[in-house]
């Protein structure tokens, strides 16, 4: 563990960062400075700014790990190689974006410049374009069960505009065509999910995954417009609290909600194959 005159050595204001850094005006200090692959790992064990991104992803990369055992109730069941197969999607969809966190945070600051950092964030962004994808396709599979050309229609077409919008993400580096793109992903899960609601969708009428989207949405709201700390001049946010931190528990806290639909909706692909 570093101690803290060694910590504080490491750490610099706003201003004095790379222009590829400053990325919150209102987070004034609290920042490590460019750092080599050995100091980044080190930054790991004394408190900074990312000091909170780092270890609450991390959290979740083990507890979505250990949560294994909630697919043991339809697993036990199970014949169904879709359902099988859906299981082991959702599985690592919702834990490998967390561990891509953990390496962009540790790594955004290191010395490397520019271009290491723009690896860092094609991972990063790799992973959140992985569990916005992937997560989806049971939704559509099931809201569309019973319309077996739409089914395969609508899982083809989501897939084919998400490699799509992956290649755009992995090769624009302008920060507004990333939001749309992942934007134009976002109306697409609510209109399978207005569907999944409506009189013509399949599967059972749950609202997990609109609380999904909801903490989604609040969560890249309050991180883009940097709320609270925008609000709050006077009170230094720059360790806990401010918009990215929060956005930080707001998304796993949509997954877990996410998940029980997602076994909802197992047991109900479980009791249409055995009817």
């Amino acid at each position: 563990m570093a101690s803290s005159s060694e910590a504080g050595s490491q750490l610099v204001k706003f201003k004095a960062l790379p222009t590829h850094l400053q990325f919150n005006p209102y987070i004034t200090s609290g920042y490590r400075r460019p750092l080599g692959t050995r100091d980044c790992m080190k930054s790991v064990c004394y408190t900074h700014n990312e000091s909170l991104n780092i270890y609450s992803h991390a959290f979740f990369v083990i507890f979505f790990l250990l949560s294994f055992i909630q697919y043991v109730r339809v697993w036990q069941y199970n014949q169904n190689p879709v359902v099988s197969l859906f299981i082991l999607i959702d599985y690592f969809a919702t834990t490998l974006p967390f561990g891509l966190s953990v390496l962009y945070h540790t790594f955004m600051c290191h010395s490397g410049g520019y271009p290491v950092y723009l690896v860092m964030l094609r991972i990063d962004i790799a992973g959140i374009w992985l569990l916005a994808t992937f997560g989806e396709l049971e939704n559509i599979y099931v809201t569309l069960y019973f319309y077996s050309i739409l089914r395969t229609a609508g899982i083809s077409l989501y897939v084919i505009f998400s490699i799509l919008i992956f290649h755009n993400l992995m090769f624009n580096n302008n920060k507004k065509t990333r939001s749309l793109l992942f934007t134009f992903q976002f109306l697409l899960r609510v209109l399978v999910i207005i569907i999944r609601l409506s009189p013509y969708g399949c599967g059972q009428k749950h609202y997990y995954f609109i609380v999904l989207e909801i903490c989604n949405s609040v969560g890249v709201v309050i991180n883009a417009l940097h709320i609270p700390e925008r609000w709050l001049a006077n009170v230094k946010m720059n360790y806990f609290l401010n918009g990215h931190t929060i956005m930080h528990f707001l998304i796993p806290f949509g997954i877990i909600f996410a998940r029980q639909g997602f076994l909802i909706d197992m047991e109900w692909l479980l009791e249409q194959s055995q009817s």
